[in-house]
């Protein structure tokens, strides 16, 4: 007895899924009653009654009434004795003749009180059919294991197909089984073996080779479909009606299996009209494909063997033919073993042309005789698949699948096999291939040992090409001996140039003669032809088949060496390896002029930027002393305009002009010192050189003429559109004085090319035909103060202006001029992208005037903040004047709170742009106007296009003061409202 205490713990829902899912019936029986409590489904479908039925009706009913004593025992001994089991009782419906017997399997429990039997029934047929269906499977293991046993003892395909017809006899009980050969690629299927009791079919073994478009069938088991069960072969679509009929086949079932090269091996059994027809069962399949797969496997091996056999016999034939052998001969005995071995019907060797479009053949053989063979191109054959591939196969129709290649005709080839040669970097150097009329017997023999042989082919033609290259070396090492002293020789370079490049035209591999030239190329984008040998020949650029060979250094292409032989058909390798090594030579020879130049020009450069620096650091400290005593003139000239008397105006007036004209020049010092803050923009150099010419010309006298020309299509640089236009005129300026009022000028924009720049230029040049410039005064020509002109007649700031505005802009200017042959100065501006940004800030918003009442003064400059702190108040500003930013640290702090700051940037102990971060830093946000008259740290630079951050320069008067602080004005005013929104939202998120 059992009670529910007993049973594992099981979650209630968890139990009653396991009873209602349960396969076997499942019933509760009172034990008092004897009547049904419950059951699940698998027990209503044993006994073919709903549950509703079932349930309340004594547990005897569900069995026939043969057998309700027999169940009223088994119920009394469960009661008694706790435990019954059996097979002795039926289930089902009697009046439909569905009885069934039942296995059963009751147990007495004690469930919530109460006494039940619980009973397990099953169906005693299924489980016999389920005992059945194991020992036929174990029946089928035992064959396969049997199969096994004996494909391992089988030597031949035949013995194979005899193992398992054997087995398909004995298990399945077919007499009749064959085994057929698909292999990949093919067109045709190749039949194994046939075994059968009838003679009919043993008569059709002699057709061993049937095409895939023989039926349907044959194409559906090539394209890999198993298994294919056919009922009746006479009305079946898919089948070959005649051949059916002729065999007298009905049933016919295919099993296929893969093997290791891709193919299949298919298994075909099934049954003749007088046995009828019949199929196997599911089961019977499996152990059908099983068989096969066994087969495929036992196939392989055999193969395999034979292959491993075949390729010993013919790698020992190759390598004993090969050995003693080197050099063309080798390359003969290969291409003999090969054929021999093999029995194909050709074998090739070729060496390939650098370009890889044409094969040059180094030995040629086909059946007892070595062939002459020609070069061809590669294009449209099969060697050239090979040589992209490193492999490649082709069984049969191979003049199908390359039907431009003529020879593949000629030769009847119907199969090919070839492989690529390559050096020990990779690269192709040849290719060996074999061909065949016919099929090749043994597909994986022949790509083993082509592969094999490629490499011992690759390694003897690299053998054959340095003992060439060894040969050249010699030859010519005497040459690059007398090259090399030329070289070294203390001569001027035109001379020893001539003289190499007359010994290389008089070398040997010229084979009678040619013409030389080289021609280098200048880093002024310009290419100079300066050398041909013989003197009066023709530019060979003009004459086909020339050779060209760059000349190339570290730094890029120097120049390059093109040679012409005098008959074209003899020129070879051995000249293009003589002439790459003389441009080796030269490369060093033109590289150490190069490396001497630049190192001469560098030193020159250091020297002349050094005192430039000097020179700018001098003019940079003049023009900030000039702005501020400048500043102070101009702005107490302005105030006094309106006090004093009519006479004395003009006078005011006189001092106010004199002083802006005299901010120019300050300007100019500003530029040529690199230290004046550009406010740039993207601008087109094709418009700045078509305005410079413009103006020009109203001003030109009228001996001189000025011709210009721009680009085609845009040229956009970052840069002061003023400034550069200042650029373009001084230096026109500059040339009409060197003209003497007579002569032709060219200004020209154009794109700058060349491989040394990292990025595109854009160029301005101005060419004049004057006197010229002496070289020493090319070194001072861009010094401020410099001047050939007499006295009164130039402040020799105008080159030193513009060198001072390009270089500021990372450009570079330049002149290139000798005595009475004029100048040319050559302006380069890097270009940028024209979708790149402006830099300058949103323009001011217009706001309502002088907001910006309370201004902080700080001018270190007595004078200066004297001026500045009247122009304010006249302008209608509350100011307060401090003379240093620690003083105006003190003001702020014992002052109500400013709207803005005028400050000076260069001031001694805490300088301007120091105060503004001391100021920032303690989170006060108000406007500053820099003033500056110089800024030697180019920290200013930074803040320039900074919202809230305006900058003025010096010298200044009331109106430029003005105009700044009505530009902070808009950041004032949106301060103002961002800080009232901040409020206003305060005051809308308090409770």
């Amino acid at each position: 007895m059992c009670s529910m205490e007993s049973l594992p713990d099981l979650d209630p829902r968890a139990a009653r899924d396991l009873f209602l899912e349960a396969p076997d019936g499942i019933v509760v029986v009172d034990c008092e009653t004897g009547k049904i409590v419950t059951c699940n489904p698998s027990f209503c479908d044993l006994a073919e009654r709903d549950a509703a039925d079932l349930i309340g009706q004594p547990i005897v009913t569900v069995h026939p009434p043969a057998e309700r004593e027999l169940a009223e025992r088994i119920l009394r001994n469960v009661t008694e004795q706790g435990f019954a089991t059996g097979i002795g009782l039926s289930m089902g419906n009697q009046s439909k003749g569905s009885l069934r017997p039942v296995a059963f399997l009751a147990r007495r429990c004690r469930v919530a009180g109460r006494e039940v039997v619980v009973a397990n029934v099953r169906d005693h047929a299924q489980q016999a059919r389920m005992e059945e269906e194991l020992a036929r499977r174990t029946i089928h293991a035992q064959a396969l294991l049997r199969l096994s046993k004996e494909l391992e003892r089988a030597e031949t395909e035949e013995a194979v197909a005899d193992a398992v017809a054997r087995q398909i006899h004995e298990v399945l009980s077919y007499a009749h089984c064959s085994l057929f050969d698909f292999p990949p690629q093919a067109t045709e299927c190749v039949r194994i073996a046939i075994r059968s009791v009838n003679p009919d079919l043993r008569l059709n073994s002699d057709i061993r080779k049937i095409p895939l478009t023989a039926s349907q069938i044959v194409r559906d088991l090539a394209s890999g479909q198993s298994p294919i069960v056919v009922e009746d072969a006479r009305t079946d679509p898919r089948t070959n009606k005649d051949y059916a009929k002729r065999l007298k086949l009905v049933s016919m079932i295919h099993v296929s299996a893969r093997t290791r090269n891709g193919g299949l091996i298919v298994m075909s059994f099934g049954t003749l009209v007088s046995e009828g027809p019949r199929v196997p069962d599911t089961d019977g399949l499996q152990f059908a494909g099983a068989l096969v797969a066994q087969a495929a496997a036992a196939i392989d091996r055999l193969r395999l063997d034979r292959a491993r056999t075949r390729a010993e016999g013919a790698m020992k034939d190759l390598l004993s033919g090969t050995a003693q052998e080197t050099g063309t001969d080798f390359f003969a005995a290969l291409t003999r073993q090969l054929c021999d071995s093999l029995g194909v019907s050709y074998a090739l060797v070729c060496r390939i042309s650098n370009d890889m479009s044409m094969a040059h053949p180094l030995a040629f053989y086909s059946r007892g005789r070595n062939l002459t063979g020609h070069p061809y191109p590669l294009a449209g054959t099969p060697c050239e698949a090979a040589i992209e591939q490193g492999a490649f196969f082709v069984r049969s129709n191979v003049q199908k699948m390359f039907p431009e290649d003529k020879e593949l005709v000629l030769l009847n080839a119907d199969a090919y096999a070839g492989r690529v040669l390559v050096d020990g970097q990779g690269h192709p150097i040849g290719h060996l291939c074999v061909l065949h009329d016919g099929h090749f017997f043994d597909e994986t023999l022949i790509q083993d040992l082509l592969e094999v042989f490629a490499r011992r082919a690759a390694g003897e033609l690299m053998r054959l090409d340095a003992e060439e290259r060894l040969a050249r070396s010699l030859s010519i090492q005497e040459l690059m001996n007398r090259i090399l002293r030329i070289s070294l020789s203390p001569d001027s370079f035109e001379k020893r140039m001539r003289e190499i490049l007359e010994c290389i035209r008089t070398a040997p591999v010229f084979s009678g003669g040619g013409k030389i030239s080289l021609t280098l190329s200048p880093q002024d984008d310009t290419r100079r032809e300066i050398l041909t040998v013989p003197e009066n020949a023709l530019p060979l650029d003009d004459e086909p088949g020339s050779l060209c060979v760059p000349i190339r250094g570290g730094g890029g292409l120097l120049g390059e060496l093109r040679v012409q032989v005098s008959e074209p058909r003899r020129r070879g390798r051995l000249l293009e390896v003589f002439i790459e090594s003389v441009a080796g030579t030269l490369a060093g020879i033109l590289e150490r002029e190069v490396s001497a130049s630049a190192l001469s020009a560098a030193e020159e450069a250091m020297q002349r930027s050094q005192k430039l620096e000097a020179l700018g650091r001098l003019a940079g400290g003049i023009a900030h002393d000039f702005n501020n005593l400048l500043t102070s003139i101009l702005g107490s000239g302005e105030l006094l305009l309106d006090q004093v008397a009519p006479h004395a105006r003009e006078l005011a007036e006189s001092i106010v002009s004199t002083a802006r004209n005299a901010s120019g020049l300050t300007r100019q010092l500003l530029a040529f010192t690199h230290r004046q803050p550009l406010e740039q923009c993207i601008i087109d150099v094709n418009q700045v050189v078509r305005d410079a010419a413009s103006v020009m010309r109203r001003l030109l006298p009228d001996g001189i003429v000025l011709e210009g020309r721009t680009a085609e299509s845009p040229l956009y640089v970052m840069a002061p559109r003023g400034q550069l236009m200042q650029v373009a005129t001084n230096l026109l300026v500059n040339a009409v004085d060197a003209t003497g009022g007579q002569g032709v000028i060219q200004l020209e924009a154009r794109l700058a090319t060349g491989s040394d720049r990292t990025r595109p230029h854009a160029i301005i040049e101005v060419r004049d035909d004057g006197m010229g410039i002496d070289p020493e005064m090319q070194k001072m020509i861009f010094e401020p103060f410099f001047t050939t002109k007499g006295v009164g007649k130039g402040t020799g700031l105008g080159l030193s202006v513009a060198y001072g505005i390009v270089t500021q802009l990372e450009g570079s200017i330049t002149v290139k001029s000798a005595p009475g042959e004029g100048a040319v100065f050559r302006v380069e501006l890097p270009l940028v992208d024209v979708t790149e940004s402006t830099p300058f800030p949103p323009a001011p918003k217009t706001t309502a005037a002088h907001r910006l009442r309370r201004i902080l003064l700080v001018e270190d400059e007595h004078s200066v903040r004297l001026v500045t702190f009247e122009m304010l108040k006249r302008l209608g500003r509350e100011t307060v004047a401090c003379s240093g930013g620690r003083e105006a640290i003190a003001c702020m702090a014992s002052h109500p709170p400013f709207d803005a700051a005028v400050v000076d940037v260069s001031m001694p102990g805490m300088t301007g742009l120091d105060f503004y971060r001391h100021v920032l830093a303690t989170g006060t946000s108000m406007p500053f106007l820099f003033v500056t008259g110089h800024d030697p740290t180019e920290e200013l630079a930074e803040f320039t296009g900074t919202h809230g951050v305006a900058i003025l320069r010096k010298p200044f008067g009331m109106q430029e003061l003005s105009q700044k602080l009505d530009e902070l004005e808009s950041f004032s005013s949106d301060q103002r409202d961002e800080e009232s929104a901040a409020r206003r939202t305060s005051r809308i998120s308090e409770p």
